[in-house]
């Protein structure tokens, strides 16, 4: 991190999107569900954002318990495309 100056954190991935939005910052760091959630909102534009890398996670963790949510589980796991 060299030609990094500062490295800040905002306490929240929504306080990121928001620091970042009004030029508080220069890079920001948020999970693409975050980004999608606020643009449906109508709270943020994506194409005003440039996604500079995008990372799959190397492990999902989900342990929903049982029953219904079991079911849902199952299905999260074997249909994510990571």
């Amino acid at each position: 991190y060299k030609d990094i100056k500062n490295i800040s954190f905002a306490g929240s991935e929504l306080a990121v999107i928001r620091e970042v939005k009004n030029g508080l910052v220069d890079v920001g760091v948020v999970s693409s569900g975050t980004l999608e959630k606020m643009h449906r909102s109508g709270d943020i534009n994506l194409a005003t954002i440039k996604i500079i890398n995008k990372i799959k996670p190397q492990i999902v963790l989900i342990n929903l318990g049982g029953g219904t949510q079991e079911v849902l589980g199952s299905y999260l796991k074997n249909n994510l495309n990571y």
